[in-house]
């Protein structure tokens, strides 16, 4: 009986294994990223900083995006449509000048005001099968992640926040795709 049971729970540890490792050995283009993406930051926490509100990013194919911020309270930020990329080998989709918004408001904007190229920004990897990611602080980036019942199948997330040893993860959702265009 206990035997069984191992057997059990081995099977499932594995299954569960193959899983993780499916989300990570994708590689992904940039037109699967195309569309609006929205995160919702309801009971999201960084420490003692309590955010709300809803962000979305709308990624065109083009390689340009916009980033809107509304934490509900007041504060609205819309963005330029400025330059996305992603480096499908390491699953990162990049936002120069993105703001980034779980590390708060004030944080946000004090990071956007420092001039390109003054400060190098270090996050940690979403796996231990990852490397940090340095980025210029005036950038965003987010990790891209296999998620099969999101729509498109994937989402975004970016770096954790908060306490490392119980880190908040604001995760975008595909809510958008463009419409294909009609040929005559």
């Amino acid at each position: 009986m206990i035997q069984r049971r191992w057997l059990m729970v081995t099977a499932i540890l594995l299954i569960w294994l193959c899983s993780l490792a499916c989300a990570y050995t994708k590689t992904f283009t940039p037109s699967e990223h195309v569309g609006t993406w929205r995160a919702d930051y309801t009971g999201t926490e960084n420490f003692d900083i309590k955010l709300t509100g809803v962000e979305t990013l709308t990624l065109r194919a083009d390689g340009t995006y916009q980033q809107i911020y509304d934490d509900g309270r007041g504060y609205v930020y819309a963005s330029l449509w400025n330059k996305w990329y992603v480096k499908p080998k390491e699953r990162l989709l990049y936002l120069e000048s993105g703001r980034l918004y779980p590390l708060g408001v004030k944080e946000a904007e004090r990071r956007a005001r420092n001039p390109r190229g003054a400060a190098l920004c270090t996050y940690p990897p979403y796996s231990s099968m990852d490397k940090n990611i340095e980025i210029d602080c005036t950038d965003a980036v987010l990790y891209i992640l296999s998620e099969p019942s999101a729509q498109g199948g994937l989402i975004l997330v970016y770096p954790e926040v908060g306490d490392p040893d119980d880190p908040e993860y604001v995760k975008f959702y595909l809510v958008a795709t463009p419409m294909p265009a009609v040929t005559r």
